[in-house]
């Protein structure tokens, strides 16, 4: 049997930094207590590689897919999930805690930063992304009315061929997130711009 036993040593105490303080600004996510959404950035055609990856490593990782239609050099139609936003992850992380093993893991290029700290999607964004991930798992049709949560893209304009999601639709506009600068930005866009993801 095992045997416990103690050593006659000096206690070392080691002082352990306090916890940074929450920015007031910045609200908590409602779902995650303290944990927020960190932007990872992924190698080339890897976001599904590093997904794994960061789950085999026990971390939450979340990769908005959307559903088309694609047919094989056979003839044969079938479904494929796509990338919503390729070459981006979200995963899920403690502020003020390191991320060593998020960027270190395979298949992650980098992280979004603000100089040396860690960049996080804004509260709500990820939890509206995966609000629609029913909607987004069968294909758009390219008749579609556009609602909540549909994959798009611009037409036309700056953005022309930008991957994007419809957030809101308000008559002849629509607000869509587009993925610019590691964040999710909301832009309108007149609805008869968009264009189905293809």
């Amino acid at each position: 049997m095992g045997e416990t036993f103690m050593l006659d040593m000096p206690q070392v105490v080691v002082p352990q930094p306090n916890p940074p303080l929450a920015d007031p600004n910045l609200p908590e996510c409602r779902c995650y207590g303290a944990l927020r959404w960190a932007v990872a950035l992924c190698h080339p055609r890897a976001d599904r590689f590093a997904q794994f990856s960061l789950h085999r490593l026990g971390l939450t990782a979340y990769r908005p897919t959307f559903a088309v239609r694609c047919r094989s050099p056979h003839g044969h139609e079938h479904t494929e999930a796509r990338s919503l936003f390729p070459g981006y992850l979200f995963v899920l992380h403690q502020p003020g805690t390191s991320w060593r093993q998020i960027r270190d893991a395979p298949g992650v290029s980098a992280l979004v930063r603000s100089g040396r700290n860690l960049d996080y999607a804004r509260a709500g964004d990820i939890e509206a992304l995966q609000a629609g991930d029913l909607l987004r798992a069968t294909p758009t049709p390219a008749s579609a009315v556009w609602g909540p949560g549909m994959p798009c893209s611009p037409a036309t304009g700056p953005l022309a061929g930008q991957p994007a999601v419809v957030v809101d639709t308000d008559g002849l506009v629509a607000t869509v997130a587009v993925m610019m600068l590691g964040q999710l930005r909301h832009v309108s866009v007149p609805v008869e711009c968009l264009m189905a993801r293809e």
